[in-house]
């Protein structure tokens, strides 16, 4: 069985780990177990803008997943956490979401349909590489 390759980091914090696989060109974005807040939504994500602020997203895919976390859909948070979803999302070539629930995948999908970003949800991490490659 193939390993996937081991991303170079870029960033970690308590909520999230970003990397970078130079060879396929993707941005891995991994979300821990701990929960985020509404109001800790900037001191989360904007240090993760920065991270990748160099990288000419046109020529990477985003591999975002979100296996380890617990799912949110109240709607309070999903107002206050669209801006940096769609922030960070934007630009990349392709955007592979890996997720391991049948809710979860219907929920990427909504994202990518509100958001009009070439999205696709996977369980698979070798799969979501693979798309994200072609």
């Amino acid at each position: 069985m193939n390993t996937p390759p081991s991303p170079s980091p870029l960033f970690e914090n308590a909520h999230v780990k970003i990397g970078l696989l130079n060879e396929p060109r993707v941005v891995v974005f991994e979300r821990t177990a701990a929960p985020v807040a509404i109001e800790e939504l900037a001191v989360v994500y904007d240090p993760v803008e920065r991270a990748i602020q160099g990288i000419r997203r046109e020529l990477y895919g985003l591999l975002i997943d979100v296996r380890a976390t617990r799912g949110r859909n109240d709607e309070e948070f999903e107002k206050k956490f669209e801006p940096y979803r769609q922030r960070f999302q934007k630009g990349f070539r392709r955007v592979a979401i890996l997720v391991t629930s049948v809710p979860g995948k219907l929920q990427a999908s909504r994202y990518a349909r509100e958001d009009g970003l070439p999205n696709s949800s996977f369980d698979d991490y070798a799969a979501a590489l693979r798309w994200l490659q072609s």
